[in-house]
């Protein structure tokens, strides 16, 4: 059984052509995929912080300048048991040279990669969700989306939160765009956060958008709230973080966080971070496909309230189209050489969970994210939800989809937050999806593959961050040799264990008996602090939970890196 497409409903695809601020209607078209998620709720007007109020939403109820003027309009009522998303999606220069100028190419890609996304929801229930795409901007000039190439830092990077603030007036703004209820940014540019006005832009940023942004629309600040930015290698890269961030616009916070002042509700302060759930940013398990019962309380909360109603109006369905999984366009080693520039280091179920690319600058075999939805795991077998599964004629029951999924949902987490600051006021703030890069131990696996250990001692590493003149980004991770759209001249075989490698920790400095300890014993699922420290490497040494929930560990091999 596998969790893949049955039909898309094709509503009305609408795929523009921006060159140099002029809109051309190149194709019509557009899909709607079935999803299911949970409600939430957030204020319509909310007061304080000299920000202003939400004073309306996406609805049509009122004016809107992003929508149509023929825009539907749509009654206020209680949420009904399937809720209808339309998303703009809005493809940047870099996307366009990337898929080859080829309008049918692209509109293929983001209908898969979209259809991917849908997948998440699908596994949720109570209002169930169906995603449909608005939808797709192609800009087929830089100027064509000035909310990016306003922000650029160097040549390959963009400010995040500066972009997204100015993505949302100039959608304000827009009125010739189609109807929609969230409007997504992808780009392949680079995308970084500065912690102060003026200071050094961090590339850890894979995606960002504002928690319960849905529907709302600041006329105060005539911002849009409704949008987020997400990269895309275009090897679907940036599927899981498309969800994530879709998921913080239907107002779901990171696990472990407390609810917005402006949003209420129950937050996720009792799932835990370490758990590995969407709504986390350690996702390096099966448990990374899917939302912890805090997320689902969560959505329940934002689209049962008054502003989510932009979400409840059916959309016109046109014509039926196959749903096509992201991972049949796509090859293993065609994702690794659109992220990495070389080949995928294993073809088995392991890819499903995270998928391994060839890393070679380093020799190493390096995981940011899982295989795409539909990807070849041997044997048959496809890639579904994290597992690898038998490939079932592409279609599944949503009958089957909820109950495969119902274990998951209402698994009970608690505890403990992560990158998410208190808000410093009543506007939405903005979330933003870190990367999650990995260099495991695979001498096991190796061995289980009847390679030879060697004599090296293996530990792990995070990537090297460098940067190139060519613009490009990647999604789900931050901290890798930047490739150009061109792929890169060395590859690498899959049956081949990397090479030269080297241990990577220096002698570890004990602290004071007694100084400090580890609390917990159980983070990704079995990892106590130093395993789990040793596995991922120095990504995590900062972070706030495991300098308060792993003090010894991370005192003993972090401190001297």
């Amino acid at each position: 059984m596998i969790l893949v497409e049955d039909t898309v409903m094709l509503v009305m695809v609408v795929v523009v052509v921006l060159r140099e601020e002029r809109l051309l209607l190149m194709l019509m078209g557009l899909v709607v995929r079935e999803n299911a998620v949970h409600g939430f709720l957030i204020p319509t007007t909310v007061g304080g912080g000299g920000r202003g109020k939400f004073m309306g939403c996406l609805d049509g109820t009122g004016p809107h300048p992003a929508r149509s003027a023929d825009a539907r309009p749509r009654r206020k009522r209680s949420a009904p048991y399937i809720i209808y998303p339309e998303i703009l999606v809005l493809v940047d220069y870099d996307g366009y040279l990337l898929h080859g100028q080829d309008n049918s190419q692209i509109k293929s890609y983001y209908v898969s990669f979209w259809n991917g996304v849908d997948l998440r929801y699908k596994l949720l229930k109570g209002p169930r969700v169906k995603i449909s795409i608005a939808g797709i901007i192609i800009s087929r000039s830089r100027d064509a989306m000035p909310y990016l190439e306003k922000n650029r830092v160097g040549r390959d990077a963009i400010d995040s939160a500066s972009a997204l603030t100015d993505m949302g007036k100039y959608l304000y703004q827009e009125r010739r765009l189609p109807t929609y209820d969230i409007a997504v940014a992808i780009t392949k540019l680079d995308m970084c956060r500065r912690a102060y006005s003026g200071g050094v832009c961090n590339r850890g940023t894979a995606g960002f958008a504002y928690v319960g942004g849905a529907c709302v629309v600041n006329k105060r600040l005539q911002k849009v709230n409704s949008v987020a930015i997400v990269e895309d290698t275009g090897g679907f890269s940036g599927i899981i973080v498309a969800a994530h961030e879709a998921g913080h616009l239907l107002g779901a916070v990171h696990d472990g966080s407390p609810p917005p002042s402006y949003l209420g509700g129950p937050g996720a302060r009792r799932c835990r971070w370490e758990d590995g759930y969407i709504m986390s940013d350690l996702r390096h398990t099966e448990k990374g496909f899917r939302w912890s019962s805090c997320s689902v309380e969560q959505f329940h909360h934002f689209l049962n309230g008054d502003t989510a109603t932009c979400l409840y109006n059916l959309p016109h369905e046109d014509e039926s189209l196959p749903r096509v999984l992201p991972g049949k366009l796509l090859s293993l080693d065609d994702q690794c050489k659109k992220d990495r520039g070389t080949s995928a280091c294993f073809k088995d179920d392991r890819v499903c969970a995270q998928l391994f690319c060839f890393d070679s600058s380093s020799g190493y075999c390096v995981s940011y994210r899982p295989a795409a939805e539909g990807s070849d795991c041997g044997n048959g077998k496809i890639c579904s939800n994290g597992r690898c599964v038998y490939d079932n004629g592409n279609s599944i029951s949503d009958f089957d989809i909820n109950r495969s999924g119902e274990h998951f949902i209402f698994q009970s987490t608690q505890v403990k937050p992560v990158y998410t600051d208190p808000p410093s006021s009543t506007t939405p703030r903005p979330t933003t999806t870190r990367p999650t890069p990995t260099t495991r131990n695979w001498w096991d696996r190796w061995d289980r593959n009847g390679w030879s250990r060697g004599s090296s001692t293996t530990t792990t590493t995070t990537p090297r961050t460098t940067t190139t003149t060519t613009p490009r980004t990647t999604t789900t991770r931050r901290t890798t040799p930047r490739t150009t759209t061109t792929t890169t001249t060395t590859t690498t075989t899959t049956q081949s264990p990397p090479k030269d490698i080297k241990k990577l920790y220096k002698d570890p400095v004990k602290p004071a008996e007694g100084e400090c300890e580890d609390r917990i014993a159980n983070i990704a699922g079995s990892l106590t602090c130093q395993d789990f420290l040793t596995t991922y490497g120095f990504r995590y040494c900062d972070h706030r939970y495991i300098q308060k929930n792993c003090c010894r560990s991370q005192k003993e091999l972090c401190s001297r890196r």
